[in-house]
């Protein structure tokens, strides 16, 4: 009896060192937690890439060489903005590039000649560009000029062209639906295509139960937009959300919904011709999201003391919504006992289930608030 259990104690214990030399299998990567900003660092003068993890909440710079001090040569320093697909992240840095957290890698895509517009979400892990470029002889010489459309595969880093000759008209991504995608084509409107951006068909949205429209025609002096949904069937309008310094269309969560700034109107003087008096527009230090569908779905948000959102305001590349949170840039003032000014770049993060927010900073930032 002693034998057999002495045995059975050996298997074991060979069994669990095999499962311990075994590697467990890494999932596919999934951003569901992070957040990526061009941050302006006063005390290197330039623009570094930060990465924001809201789970840990933690900020860092993603840069794949671990004794790098993200100063001059750099891959992630000096980088002109940034936008992120769902797997990866696009900046400029002497050219277009592509950084991939599940590799830890960087890649340049475009040469710096090059205008890239994108990336838009295409089917598994592709994502489609719109680049403008320039055509140039042997000797110099511009031959042409116009847009391309390009595919790019996020895992096996192919990059293909898609158009054989350049277009005249600048074209954007909008969405991908199974095996079709819709692009806006500047001047002639909306068309779909396969894939492989053939088969051009024009598009006809289904009619919507209502309009929005954005007015940015407001009286009075300083930007402000404001939004009113219509009813296609009765012609009823309403207001969706009053004046605003800047707004954001929150698609990830509820259509035709909104996040949203506040504008006060403040007197600011007097006509000296006619006498009446002068207002303008200025941000509140609050934000307001708003659901299109139901106006009382409203939710606001006091910005922490010294802080506040530089901008809400995104083009459809809407790069700052992943898993259940939702960011916009903002940054933070402080003032030490001699008098000096700090400021501090970061994010302020929405919990959309839960309606919580926080903010996360990185280093010294030389953008102010006032």
């Amino acid at each position: 009896m002693k034998k057999i259990t002495a045995f059975l104690i050996i298997m074991i214990l060979m069994l669990t060192l095999i499962s311990c030399g075994k590697e467990e299998p890494k999932g596919e990567y999934v951003n569901d937690r992070y957040f990526y900003e061009s941050l302006r660092l006063a005390e290197e003068g330039y623009s570094v890439l930060v990465e924001f993890d809201v789970v840990a909440g933690s900020a860092r710079v993603p840069c794949p060489d671990p004794l790098c001090e993200h100063g001059e040569g750099c891959l992630v320093s000096d980088v002109g903005g940034c936008r992120t697909s769902k797997d990866c992240v696009y900046f400029y840095k002497d050219g277009f590039r592509v950084y991939n957290p599940a590799k830890n890698e960087i890649n340049l895509l475009f040469e710096s000649g090059a205008q890239v517009f994108g990336p838009g979400q295409g089917a598994g892990n592709t994502v489609y560009f719109t680049v403008y470029s320039y055509d140039y002889e042997d000797t110099g010489m511009v031959t042409g000029s116009g847009h391309d459309v390009y595919r790019y595969d996020e895992q096996t880093y192919k990059l293909e062209k898609l158009t054989e000759e350049k277009l005249a008209n600048k074209v954007d991504f909008v969405e991908c639906k199974g095996e079709k995608i819709i692009w806006s084509f500047f001047g002639e409107g909306q068309y779909t295509t396969d894939l492989n951006f053939q088969n051009k068909t024009p598009y006809e949205a289904p009619k919507e139960e209502y309009t929005l429209e954005i007015n940015s025609r407001l009286p009075h002096s300083g930007v402000a937009f404001e939004c009113c949904k219509t009813d296609n069937a009765s012609g009823e309008k309403t207001l969706v959300f009053p004046p605003a310094s800047s707004y954001r269309y929150a698609s990830y969560e509820k259509k035709d919904a909104f996040f949203y700034i506040p504008a006060k109107l403040v007197q600011t003087g007097v006509n000296e011709i006619t006498g009446e008096p002068e207002y303008t527009y200025y941000p509140m230090k609050s934000l307001v999201y708003v659901n299109a569908h139901n106006t009382s779905d409203m939710y606001m948000w006091e910005f922490p003391n010294g802080t506040g959102i530089t901008t809400a305001f995104m083009h459809a590349d809407n790069h700052r919504a992943v898993g259940k949170y939702v960011a916009f840039p903002c940054n933070k003032t402080e003032y030490s006992e001699a008098g000096e000014r700090h400021t501090y770049g970061g994010v302020f993060v929405v919990d959309t289930e839960t309606k919580e927010t926080f903010t996360l900073f990185y280093g010294e930032e030389s953008r102010t608030i006032d």
